[in-house]
């Protein structure tokens, strides 16, 4: 789980922000907020709203972007003369270094995480465990033009062959080349490998109907205790769904490299009831909503199952705003969370604000330079957690609201 998130000098934030998931105890007031195994209290969902063009997609991309390097960049990047697309400075910065730091739990035990990183490479990485004066090194590189300066302890011996495999991909992670190698066994580091986003690194990824169908039946497939979970929730929320025909009915799906090669899927067909009426529609002729809909929960409650963080930009995408606030609320729900995942995200709906506290809204705004700048709901100066935020947003007692010009 996360505890704090920093970016700096990343597309348009320009110097370095801050997003924590830490809240005092004065803070707590419901089960959105729980006790880590560490002693941390942690929101374990958080709202983040402002202008258009305000930056609240690139915080969550720095995250996304952040969690996807650490995890996959090993198998991902396999050239090592590839160029690193997910990273751009600011515009009027004059480096180009992107700078991250995260601070995480896993298995009782809490890490920091700092990674400095342009187009070009990673130049300086850290992976620390909190002890009781600060952090203790796990591994600490340091990189020049010409060497690699890497510092260890606890950790099985590189040998020459790995060190030089290593420095031939300037490009990925240290943190992934020693989990894939073998080198990280003892510390079970898989917090920062848990997370889900709809974030890829030109922004928001929009997934097409076939990917979605295809994303559900794999689930429908392998996963059926969780699909169950997903039509219980359909019909909570007056879909007309009730449950999903199991015919012999199939789908061709085209190879796009290879347009010989035609594999056969089966079609995933809802039972729509009203009273003592029904029909059936399959996957493709459900509306927009519902298919977005649909994906939104696969990717919730795979969260809720392994743990871990859920990144959700524009979250109401196609969705009516009280499905979605029916939604965040199973990740303060225990009998759904049980392994306190996480999830944040960006809206449009100030109605979304209504459900959090003040610990767990994040606004968002440019400043004269064009940089983005975030700060919490309770820097604030007077806000109350019984205010009711929405209102109070939209009459821009909070800032982040634009300044919408006559013509």
């Amino acid at each position: 789980m996360i505890i704090n998130f920093k970016v700096k000098n990343f597309y348009s934030i320009k110097e370095e922000q801050e997003i924590s998931f830490s809240i005092t105890k004065k803070d707590k007031k419901d089960d959105s907020s729980f006790l880590s195994e560490c002693g941390n209290l942690l929101n374990n969902t958080i709202a983040i709203v402002g202008h258009n063009a305000s930056g609240k997609t690139n915080v969550l991309k720095a995250l996304s972007f952040c969690l996807w390097f650490v995890k996959n960049s090993y198998e991902m990047l396999p050239n090592g003369k590839v160029s690193i697309l997910g990273v751009m400075p600011h515009k009027l910065s004059k480096s180009d270094i992107s700078s991250f730091e995260m601070i995480f739990e896993n298995n009782n035990r809490e890490f920091q995480y700092k990674l400095d990183i342009s187009r070009k490479g990673v130049q300086y990485e850290f992976l620390g465990e909190k002890k009781q004066r600060g952090y203790s090194v796990v591994y600490e590189l340091k990189r020049t033009e010409t060497e690699d300066n890497f510092m260890h302890f606890n950790l099985p011996m590189l040998n020459k062959g790995d060190k030089d495999r290593f420095a031939m991909r300037k490009n990925i992670s240290l943190f992934s080349f020693l989990q894939n190698t073998g080198h990280l066994p003892e510390f079970g580091l898989t917090e920062l490998t848990k997370f889900e986003s709809n974030l890829g690194f030109l922004g928001k990824s929009m997934q097409d109907s076939t990917q979605i169908f295809l994303q559900l039946r794999n689930t429908i497939d392998k996963n059926s205790e969780r699909f169950s979970k997903i039509l219980k929730f359909l019909r909570r929320m007056d879909f007309s769904i009730e449950d999903i025909v199991d015919k012999d009915e199939y789908v061709p799906f085209t190879n796009v490299t290879n347009h010989g090669d035609v594999r056969q899927v089966k079609n995933i067909i809802f039972k729509h009831s009203s009273g003592e009426s029904t029909f059936d529609l399959d996957f493709f002729n459900e509306s927009n909503g519902t298919q977005r809909m649909l994906l939104l929960l696969d990717r919730i409650f795979q969260t809720l199952e392994k743990g871990g963080i859920l990144v959700s930009d524009e979250i109401e995408t196609s969705i009516h705003p009280m499905v979605i606030r029916e939604l965040i609320k199973l990740f303060a729900d225990d009998s759904n969370n049980q392994k306190h995942a996480q999830i944040i995200f960006s809206t449009h709906i100030p109605l979304l604000l209504e459900d959090r506290n003040k610990t767990q809204i994040y606004l968002v705004e440019k400043n004269e330079e064009l940089s983005s700048e975030i700060y919490r709901l309770d820097d604030v100066e007077g806000v109350r957690n019984d205010d009711n935020f929405c209102n109070k947003y939209l009459a821009g007692a909070y800032g982040a609201i634009g300044n919408i010009r006559r013509i």
